[in-house]
């Protein structure tokens, strides 16, 4: 099998592990319970007189809700991946399937909508008066933030699965083939692209979004090479490989960057690493499998995987707390207030930083695959049904 074909079956494997997880653990298994016990709210319950009311047990609450697509004819599995944006006014902007960019006021009323050749992947990245969207055709563009028209566009004629990220007036963008493509914010010039040549064998559909620190650029692969670059002409600084297995030794989770010189990483095959950013070399391991996301938060380092969600030490990578994740995958987390914010497929997770304890979840309909935009203590969902919501998080007393 092709690595185009083997992202069905990895899922399909993390799936069934996820379930057989869940049916040993039975009700032992705190998030199973919540869904179990159906803990969220379908759309057609999402009225005025039946939300949920904000408050340190709700929550949250749902402050509006916006239909972006309409079903189409023998749609099977509605997915949105395109996580959202939000500005400094807090306008949103979304890319739905149906082919469409859209910014909204901070109350849901449509602003402008552009055509665009999707699908969509990754995220939305808006930098001063642009609009970056990178698509699965090809293409990432610049559309204005005023009136959504077109500001330039670059042909990357490879499907692009990552958020844009902009530094030093460069933007870097990642795709499923391997590749990362630097470009000039302003004109959307070429300035250097990398590919690297990775044999056919079992891997991950994916893509990591590269980080950036200073000089250097930070990307993994799917043949399980960490690697760091010169961030202004794409030269290779290092080179680390994280995994040899044959099969799914993807590095494809977003590296972490900290203030103490340390660049983490992840195989799904061989686990999370904290490296020396200046020569790739090891300072700890943990060799939980299966992760595909992470976030750095000053102490804490969060994964998500096939199977589960965890909270990692920092400073020598010990396991805080690790949560089954029942039905479905943990997606790219999400920090606001005490809450670690995680979609599953199945629904968007509420769960406590620090004690890794579930608190609600939310699924308005055939769940969420997309991680949401957060601006102050709003959250700005999009549902795998083509809706946008938003969502205001309680704050916690104290």
């Amino acid at each position: 099998m092709t690595r185009g074909g083997a992202f069905a079956s990895a899922l399909a494997l993390g799936l069934l592990g996820c379930a057989a997880q869940a049916a040993e653990q039975g009700q032992a298994n705190p998030a199973a319970r919540l869904i179990t016990k159906r803990d969220h709210f379908a759309a057609e319950q999402l009225d005025s007189s039946q939300l949920p009311k904000a408050g340190s047990d709700a929550v949250f609450s749902v402050s509006w809700r916006r239909q972006l697509t309409e079903p189409e004819f023998l749609e099977w599995t509605p997915r949105e991946f395109m996580r959202p944006a939000v500005d400094d006014s807090g306008r949103v902007y979304v890319a739905s399937r149906d082919g469409f960019v859209r910014a909204l006021d901070q109350d849901g009323v449509l602003l402008w909508e552009h055509p665009v050749k999707g699908p969509f992947f990754g995220g939305i990245t808006v930098e001063g008066d642009k609009v970056l969207v990178p698509t699965g055709d090809g293409a990432l563009l610049a559309l204005s933030t005023a009136d959504g028209s077109q500001r330039w566009i670059y042909r990357a004629n490879e499907e692009l699965g990552t958020r844009p990220v902009v530094a030093n007036g460069i933007v870097y963008v990642a795709s499923f083939s391997d590749s990362i493509f630097a470009v000039d914010v302003e004109t959307g010039a070429w300035k250097w692209q990398y590919r690297r040549d990775v044999a056919a064998e079992f891997t991950i559909r994916g893509a990591g979004t590269p980080a950036i620190d200073g000089d250097k650029l930070f990307l993994g692969f799917s043949d399980g090479a960490a690697m760091c670059f010169d961030a202004a002409d794409g030269s290779v600084k290092w080179t680390r490989q994280l995994s040899t297995a044959h099969q799914f030794p993807d590095a494809h989770a977003s590296p972490q960057v900290d203030d103490q010189g340390h660049v983490y990483f992840a195989s799904y095959t061989s686990g999370v690493f904290q490296l020396d950013e200046t020569t790739g070399a090891t300072v700890w391991t943990n060799a939980i499998a299966g992760v595909t996301n992470l976030l750095l938060d000053g102490d804490d380092l969060f994964t998500g995987s096939a199977t589960a969600i965890a909270r990692l030490s920092a400073a020598d990578g010990a396991t805080h707390w690790q949560l089954p994740v029942p039905e479905g995958y943990a997606g790219e987390p999400t920090l606001l207030s005490r809450y670690l914010i995680v979609p599953t497929t199945r629904a968007l997770a509420f769960i406590d930083r620090k004690s890794g304890a579930p608190k609600r979840v939310f699924d308005p309909g055939r769940g969420i695959s997309a991680p949401p935009a957060v601006n102050r203590n709003a959250l700005y969902v999009l549902s795998n049904f083509g809706y946008l919501y938003a969502l205001s998080v309680a704050r916690p007393p104290g």
